[in-house]
């Protein structure tokens, strides 16, 4: 991602070997003091304050976000979630739910977050006793976590969601290709079949009217009554 010097902040690290400069993101500095705050909390509150100010920072910056920023906050937002399920694992393990772990109260949250937990403590004692995790387990638990990150991105995303993509191949076994859902499982460039949906969606949504069809490697929009806007 390129960045210009108003929005890069410029850290120098030191070692016994060597010296050198690093330039991170405004994102991996937020990131970064938001960890310094958390590691004060209680594991029940470190999923809201995550929630919390990741939400709002989408809110705040939504009409200057790319899709390249988006895709460096959903990696950071999920290495944050990864490590509350890490530090989760004992008690999943004995039975224990990851929604009540974490404070989880959204009633669609709290489902996936169980659903996840089930099938997640099978896989966990399937390994402890065999010492390798079956390809069922392992698929089982997979799907469970693609449903539970979608369901995570539609508590952060919610503003910029037509900016997410999909891919088909990587949904869970149930979940329609079309959904809300489906799209916020992978973060990508969509195609340009995706974002003519996307588009057509949100127009009709908000009511406005216009003819909007594919012509060659670009969509073209003519609102009413007679301009004409083209999406490279």
């Amino acid at each position: 991602m390129s960045l210009n010097k108003n929005n890069m902040i410029k850290t120098i690290y030191f070692s016994s070997e060597d010296s050198g400069e690093k330039v991170i993101s405004n994102i991996e500095f937020f990131s970064l003091m938001q960890d310094l705050r958390l590691a004060k909390l209680p594991l029940r509150q470190k999923l809201r304050s995550i929630l919390l100010e990741y939400s709002k920072y989408v809110k705040m910056k939504k009409n200057t976000l790319d899709q390249e920023t988006i895709k460096e906050i959903d990696q950071l937002l999920i290495q944050k979630f990864n490590t509350l399920i890490n530090q989760c694992e004992d008690q999943i393990r004995t039975g224990q739910f990851l929604s009540r772990l974490l404070g989880i109260t959204d009633q669609e949250f709290k489902r996936v977050a169980d659903d996840f937990s089930r099938v997640y403590k099978r896989l966990l004692i399937a390994r402890d006793s065999l010492g390798y995790i079956p390809r069922n387990n392992q698929a089982n638990s997979d799907d469970a976590y693609k449903k539970l990150i979608a369901v995570l991105r539609k508590q952060v995303f919610e503003p910029v969601l037509s900016m997410f993509s999909y891919d088909p191949a990587a949904l869970p076994e149930g979940l329609p290709a079309g959904s809300e859902d489906a799209r916020v499982l992978t973060n990508g460039n969509p195609t340009l079949s995706q974002l003519y949906d996307n588009i057509v969606g949100i127009m009709r949504k908000e009511n406005i009217e216009a003819t909007i069809s594919i012509e060659d490697d670009y969509i073209k929009i003519v609102p009413v009554p007679d301009r004409t806007v083209e999406i490279l």
